[in-house]
């Protein structure tokens, strides 16, 4: 369709729909996946989203001087460049619609020593480990864990964008 793109796969009775947009005002990309349950028997299913963050020109001169953290208010990864002279008052922040979800800032902690973005350690993991902040390889990983009966359906919606500001996140 106009201005969204959906992707479809089903396998081992998991049919997945992922939709990608952007918002028409806003500096806000939207990935929304829909999962059902078309097996006969329950299922547990984990969702993860990454991205890397590089928030200037190269990420080999802007990843020393990214800072993440955690919103309290919502849940949200926060990044920042305090160190880009034009945008140093932007923040890049990533979200995931589900409230019960685990987190990490730290790329080498997803990807793990010899993994890579093909097959990522930490989707071997049961949880992410939380960790944010100064020093970081950074990267913004999001992950929910939720359980499908038979017939069942569950959409989860991540939120990549850029604000000026805390009040606009």
């Amino acid at each position: 369709g106009f201005g969204y793109s959906i992707f479809e796969h089903e396998e081992d009775g998991i049919h997945t729909e992922l939709q990608v947009f952007v918002a028409v005002n806003n500096p806000v990309k939207f990935t929304k996946i829909k999962i059902k349950n078309w097996s006969n028997r329950p299922r547990r299913i984990s969702v993860t989203g990454y991205v890397e963050l590089v928030l200037g020109e190269l990420k080999s001169k802007t990843g020393m001087h990214l800072s993440t953290m955690i919103d309290p208010a919502t849940g949200a990864m926060l990044a920042k460049n305090l160190y880009n002279k034009e945008f140093n008052d932007r923040i890049c922040f990533f979200d995931i619609s589900d409230s019960a979800r685990t987190v990490t800032g730290d790329r080498t902690e997803f990807i793990g020593r010899n993994g890579s973005l093909g097959h990522p350690e930490a989707l071997e993991k049961t949880r992410l480990s939380g960790k944010t902040g100064a020093a970081l390889d950074p990267c913004g990983a999001m992950q929910t864990v939720f359980d499908l009966s038979e017939g069942q359906e569950h959409e989860v919606l991540f939120m990549l964008g850029a604000s000026t500001g805390m009040e606009e996140t």
